[in-house]
């Protein structure tokens, strides 16, 4: 290594007595360490980056290139090793210090220091210039060893000043800028939680139910998870929840909180252990308060997780609740029978336009006249029924003798000639 050292000052020597080079100007060389923010959920190692750039003849030159005629840079790295550690060996590739025929680095853990030296110099002395141009000079690889989160002045890394660079053009080290490695949640679409409410539509029912449904909390660390609605009491209001098969019924949350209001429902779930579940939190039954047809906003004004989780940052998405007007029948009986040619020669439909109360039920047909009503529930059975009052051929005002229980259920009407219409339609209570 001295005689490779004597030949490289003699080289030097040689470069500096030549009249070309004498009348060249020291060019100021800036060496610089990139910042790195790293996810406290993220890989923990990372590449540190030391990167050089001067201004040329023709603009700023990031890196050398072959004209500089590089041969031989030395320098000493010193870094926070309260917050991370750097491993000795640098990679092969992607960096200035790769292309050079030898790179020697030694580790002071003590004090924290990396001594570096690479150069041109082959194993038979002979001169190899390397150079590399938007790369950086040098990457070591480095790990995060701190478990806390930290920013600031934390994570720090230097090159120190006394930095070398040998070329066949002079340069002169003027400015040195720190880098750091910092670990914060940034924002990152892996690590970003969604809520959504979805669209809900009433059609010409007085309940209909909405879905708060959430994305990528599972397996996130999530332990705790706070909401709040906001309904437009003007044309419909929260009535109730229907949890059912949704994430807040399934075991092992220790606090269970919902505050439901006609203008919003706000909740809080907490658990010991990390959720492992996407899909629908929770079912918000609607009660409509307008008979006109409407398309409100229904709004995710808060949605949260805990902070000790990997989420970073959370997207509520708000919702929308549509209703079709409700068109109140006379229900005044009538023995008229007249023929409505809006409702003649078209083909036999059902419709119940509009819910009285829980246990009765304004069913128009078009197509047929209404003669006979029947319901039969999910499994088959039929319904006990009773037509209260018959407005006109096509409408009936229907009474469930025993209720209904919450569930899908199928409405037949039929007319004298046994022709029929079908429908369905599911209770929410």
């Amino acid at each position: 290594m001295r005689l490779a050292k004597t030949i490289v000052a003699m080289v030097m020597l040689v470069a500096l007595c030549s009249p070309v080079l004498q009348s060249q100007s020291v060019r100021p060389l800036t060496i610089w360490i990139d910042t790195t923010t790293i996810h406290p959920c993220g890989q923990k190692k990372f590449l540190l980056k030391i990167w050089s750039s001067y201004q040329s003849d023709t603009g700023r030159v990031v890196g050398f290139t072959k004209e500089d005629s590089l041969f031989s840079v030395t320098l000493s790295l010193q870094w926070d090793r309260s917050k991370f550690d750097i491993n000795p060996n640098p990679p092969v590739s992607g960096h200035i210090a790769g292309r050079a025929f030898r790179r020697t680095v030694t580790k002071d853990s003590k004090q924290g220091n990396l001594y570096i030296e690479f150069g041109g110099i082959d194993d038979n002395l002979q001169l190899r210039p390397f150079f590399g141009t938007d790369i950086p000079l040098l990457m070591l690889e480095a790990t995060v060893t701190s478990p806390d989160i930290f920013a600031g002045l934390n994570g720090w890394a230097e090159v120190l000043g006394n930095l070398t660079v040998e070329a066949a053009k002079p340069f002169d080290l003027v400015a040195r800028r720190v880098g750091f490695v910092h670990v914060a949640r940034i924002p990152l679409p892996q690590y970003t939680a969604k809520a959504t409410l979805l669209s809900a539509d009433f059609d010409t029912l007085r309940q209909t139910t909405v879905a708060l449904k959430v994305e990528n909390v599972k397996d996130q660390g999530v332990k705790e998870i706070a909401f709040t609605l906001r309904s437009d009491t003007a044309s419909y209001r929260f009535a109730d929840t229907a949890t059912q098969g949704t994430i807040y019924a399934e075991p092992g949350w220790n606090i269970r909180q919902l505050h439901i209001a006609a203008d919003s429902i706000s909740g809080l779930l907490q658990r010991d252990s990390a959720i492992t579940t996407d899909g629908t939190l929770l079912n918000v039954v609607l009660q409509r308060t307008s008979d006109s047809s409407f398309s409100k906003a229904i709004i995710l004004e808060k949605f949260s997780v805990d902070t000790a989780s990997c989420i970073s940052r959370t997207d509520p998405e708000d919702g929308v609740v549509m209703a079709t007007r409700i068109v109140k029948p006379d229900t005044t009986d009538t023995t008229t029978v007249g023929v409505d040619e809006q409702w003649k020669e078209t083909t036999p439909t059902v419709q119940i336009i509009q819910h009285v109360d829980n246990d009765e039920i304004v069913v128009r047909t078009e197509g047929i006249t209404a003669r006979k009503v029947i319901v039969i529930d999910i499994l088959g059975r039929q319904v006990p029924t009773k037509i209260l009052a018959s407005p006109d051929a096509w409408t009936r005002v229907v009474r469930f003798e025993e209720g209904l229980q919450n569930g899908c259920y199928i409405i037949s009407v039929f007319d004298d000639s046994k022709k029929s219409a079908n429908n369905q339609f599911t209770v929410i209570k």
